[in-house]
């Protein structure tokens, strides 16, 4: 299962247990036999997908914040790592340079 849909069905749920929640929750209210009160067991099932909504999202925007602040850090990581070397080029190169002459000279007096 790919995680696109995989996330759909996740999201898709949800959303339908929030509108199973609030359309019971409506219809215990308004069927009701004294007008007005709402059985415990209609309060019970609404509270129940709000559970399940609430844990579908907030897991969601939990996970996907962390991931996103690991890749942020990782390419934090990556350019500073870039920029050190970017410092250190001149310097490497001048070394390249000096120790090829030196070696060149080397074979010049053999």
């Amino acid at each position: 299962m790919r995680k696109e849909t995989k996330e759909n069905i996740q999201y898709s749920t949800a959303v339908g247990m929030l509108v199973l929640g609030a359309s019971l929750a409506v219809a215990g209210f308004v069927c009701s036999e004294p007008m007005g009160q709402i059985h415990d067991s209609v309060l019970w099932l609404f509270a129940q997908c709000l559970l399940y909504a609430g844990s579908v999202f907030g897991i969601s925007i939990y996970i996907n914040s962390r991931f996103n602040n690991l890749i942020e850090q990782l390419k934090e990581k990556e350019e500073r790592k870039m920029a050190d070397v970017r410092k250190l080029a001149p310097f490497i190169l001048k070394c390249f340079v000096n120790s090829t002459i030196a070696y060149e000279r080397s074979l010049e007096t053999y």
